[in-house]
C-alpha cells in the first residue's frame, strides 16, 4: 500500500473516531436527560424535596436545560461534556444543607453499569460497521 493509501486511511479511521464519539457523547446525553426527568441517578431517586416540590431541581429551568444541553466538544480522541451552571455542582455533589441529587457521571470509575452497556452497544456497532464496507 503507497504512503497515499494509508494517509487516506488514516485521514478514514481519524473521521470514524471522531463520528463514534459524537454518538458515544449523543447517547450519554440522552441517557443523563432520561435520569433527570425520572428523577433519579443509576437507578436511585433523589431524596424528596422538604416541601414536596415537584419536578426536583427545575424552578427556573437554567440547571435542567444545562444538563440536556451541555457543551459538547467531540474530536477523534474522545468527548467532553460540561454543565454550565454555576450552582448545579452544589445538587451534583451535596452540601450540608443540601442533599446529593448527582445528575451527571464525574469520571469512569462511577460511571453507571446501564450506561456502559449502552456505549459498548454503539461501540461493536460501529467496528462492525468498519469492517464490513
Amino acid at each position: 500500500m503507497s504512503k497515499f493509501h494509508l494517509d487516506r486511511k488514516a485521514q478514514e479511521w481519524k473521521i470514524s473516531l471522531k463520528e463514534l464519539n459524537e454518538k458515544l457523547a449523543d447517547a450519554e446525553i440522552k441517557w443523563i436527560s432520561e435520569n433527570f426527568d425520572k428523577e433519579q441517578w443509576n437507578g436511585n431517586h433523589w431524596q424528596e424535596a422538604k416541601d414536596g416540590h415537584h419536578p426536583l431541581l427545575v424552578k427556573t429551568g437554567s440547571l435542567e436545560q444545562s444538563i440536556k444541553n451541555p457543551i459538547k466538544e467531540v474530536s477523534e480522541h474522545g468527548y467532553t461534556l460540561i454543565v454550565d451552571n454555576s450552582y448545579g455542582i452544589y445538587h451534583q455533589k451535596g452540601t450540608n444543607t443540601i442533599p446529593k441529587r448527582q445528575f451527571f457521571p464525574t469520571s469512569d470509575d462511577e460511571e453507571p453499569e446501564e450506561l456502559k452497556q449502552i456505549k459498548k452497544e454503539i461501540i461493536d456497532e460501529h467496528i462492525k460497521n468498519i469492517f464490513e464496507h
